[in-house]
């Protein structure tokens, strides 16, 4: 009966917060939606920049060639003024796009943050990229500052080779965090607290307070390897955010650009530092050492687990975390492929490497197999 109701209220709590996040944003009140037809009004002309499409749906193509190697321009968003979290909706298309001699040299989407007292660009946050003859399904991502309220601005860059890539499809929204969001999750991560408890105690002879201790081990590395996870950019978990019903039209026009804002043909970015969680940038900034990366991430919160509640219970939430990864990966739309079977065979390594150290921390004597920390049934 214990097993059937842990089972149970485990599906209950992800269908609860796959609710959870889906409605974790809202539109801004007072905030018209942006599109390409309201980019391409301000849009100053710039070199290797062509505007196709129809009156109402127009599509940006950035193209590298002999005249213009290099393709970096910035475009305003008329009117918008200093926010914290912008979603946008869009798909890139590539056309005979060859990478450069770097692996960052390929067609990118950005945004640039500025400075609303003086307008200099302080951050950019990377959207998309597409090399190739790749086609993106449409997009949808939140992205916010994570600091002060900052005026926001389109980069188009193509630093290929050759070849071409669109922007299609493009709506700009202001949004915010919901409140049942800024709630929900603490009461979500409670509820998720709990199940681990419960797990934990249904082995005998572990005690109230080490089973808790294990439990919310679980959960931190949960919080930073699963749901919000490591990434900067955050996903819907499916086609997209629901972020409520758009305002009514607003036609905006032509609009001067803010003084000290850049726009038109502009020097390109070059390589963009790598962004998220400190987990994510050691991941990516040492990409050979990715195999022994994943075991880590996987051996040291096993190695605690084991210390609070032993071996067997400690492997079982090991195997839910490192499938949790994996699985998230691909909900968010990161996708799934033989790197990802690699990683959930380090994930393995890890794990079986903290039973070992658990197993020679015992022999030598740090942990006495008598003593409350190794619990045995």
């Amino acid at each position: 009966m214990r097993r059937t109701i842990l089972s149970i209220s485990f599906v209950a709590l992800l269908v609860a917060l796959w609710g959870l996040w889906q409605c974790r944003y809202e539109r801004t009140q007072g905030f018209p939606v942006w599109r390409l037809t309201d980019i391409r009004e301000n849009a100053p002309p710039v070199p290797g920049v062509g505007w196709l499409g129809t009156e109402d749906h127009p599509i940006v193509r950035v193209t590298v060639d002999s005249r213009n190697p290099v393709v970096a321009a910035c475009f305003q968003i008329p009117g918008a003024p200093a926010v914290k979290m912008l979603h946008l909706k869009f798909r890139l298309i590539a056309y005979d796009l060859s990478r450069g001699k770097e692996k960052w040299e390929d067609g990118r989407f950005m945004v640039d943050w500025h400075d609303p007292s003086g307008m200099e660009n302080f951050k950019t946050d990377p959207v998309g990229s597409i090399v190739g003859n790749d086609r993106s399904k449409l997009e949808n991502i939140v992205i916010e500052t994570r600091g002060d309220a900052a005026v926001p601005s389109l980069r188009l860059e193509n630093l290929g080779s050759a070849g071409a890539f669109d922007l299609s499809d493009l709506e700009i929204s202001v949004v915010n965090e919901r409140m049942l969001w800024k709630t929900g999750k603490w009461l979500l991560a409670i509820a998720w607290l709990a199940w681990g408890f419960y797990v934990i105690r249904s082995w005998p002879g572990i005690s109230r307070w080490r089973a808790l201790a294990g439990s919310a081990i679980w959960l931190l590395a949960c919080m930073n390897f699963v749901v919000p996870g490591p990434w900067k950019a955050q996903r819907p978990m499916g086609e997209k955010f629901n972020i409520g019903m758009e305002a009514p039209a607003v036609t905006i026009g032509k609009t001067p650009p803010p003084v000290g804002m850049n726009v038109g043909a502009v020097t390109a970015e070059g390589k963009m530092p790598v962004q998220g969680s400190f987990a994510l940038q050691v991941k990516l900034l040492f990409a050979q050492a990715r195999p022994f990366l994943h075991a880590l991430l996987l051996f040291a919160p096993t190695l605690a687990m084991m210390y609070f509640i032993g071996k067997k219970p400690a492997l079982w939430l090991s195997i839910i975390l490192a499938f949790a990864i994996e699985s998230a990966q691909a909900v968010f739309g990161y996708g799934f492929d033989w790197i990802d079977i690699l990683d959930l065979t380090c994930d393995a390594v890890g794990v079986w490497l903290a039973v070992w150290s658990h197993a020679k921390m015992v022999g030598i004597g740090w942990i006495h197999p008598k003593t409350p920390p190794l619990i045995q049934r």
